[in-house]
């Protein structure tokens, strides 16, 4: 196998995704608008409590997204249904991103011993103010803004826009490692490792499913189940 076929997308590649032409341009200014409303937001706040952080990242990607779904209205249909909205074969789909899941988790866990072991052992500063405030897991507000609206919404910037984005110029294997990478980077540099590796299976499950629903059921899960074990934790703490 050459390097181009490694590296670089080609026409007959038989992938399922539909490449989206404007998607890392279209992502990157998505993400500063995003930083913009979140400089605005943290002005009007004297201390920034984990829901704050929560509903301010909520408000600032559905604003991003509003704004790139603005954009792609305006270019040509194909472009539009590239970003993922659609819902072909989406309940199989759906049953194989479980089953991937189940199987990832061991590795996963694996991941987050090294790298609490090895890179970082800090905490995610979001983690810790959640358990010294453990009230916050019983708001229903909390606890679907962080299962299920925040995964819709970076589910749509991240697998929806950058994803098919680096597809249009490059193979499978690099555009996982890169669109995992700034995920990845753009969360918390302390958990890099575990969110890397969370952010390489929904970019592969992405890859072989043309709607966002797998991929945004996935990383709802993975929420719930953080959150989960984080209300465990301090229970028994």
């Amino acid at each position: 196998m050459s390097a181009r076929k490694i590296f670089f997308a080609s026409e007959d590649d038989g992938r399922t995704l539909q490449p989206l032409r404007t998607g890392v341009l279209l992502f990157l200014l998505a993400l500063a608008m995003q930083f913009l409303v979140i400089i605005v937001l943290a002005t009007l706040f004297d201390e920034i409590t984990a829901p704050a952080a929560v509903y301010m990242t909520l408000f600032s990607q559905t604003f991003a997204v509003l704004f790139a779904f603005f954009f792609l209205l305006q270019g040509p249909a194909e472009d539009l249904a590239s970003s993922g909205l659609t819902i072909e074969k989406t309940v199989i789909g759906c049953m194989r991103a479980i089953g991937c899941y189940i199987l990832f988790l061991p590795f996963y866990f694996v991941v987050c011993w090294v790298n609490s072991r090895f890179i970082d052992a800090t905490p995610q500063e979001l983690v810790e103010q959640i358990k010294d405030q453990p009230e916050f897991l019983a708001s229903p507000l909390f606890l679907a803004t962080v299962c299920f609206l925040i995964p819709v919404m970076e589910e749509y910037l991240f697998r929806g826009i950058l994803y098919p984005g680096l597809r249009w110029v490059l193979a499978p294997l690099p555009s996982v490692i890169i669109s995992a990478a700034i995920f990845a980077a753009l969360h918390d540099l302390s958990a890099f490792l575990p969110i890397f590796a969370l952010g390489c299976l929904l970019a592969m499950i992405r890859e072989r499913c043309p709607s966002l629903i797998p991929v945004v059921l996935i990383h709802g899960l993975h929420n719930s189940i953080t959150l989960f074990t984080i209300k465990q934790v301090t229970a028994a703490a």
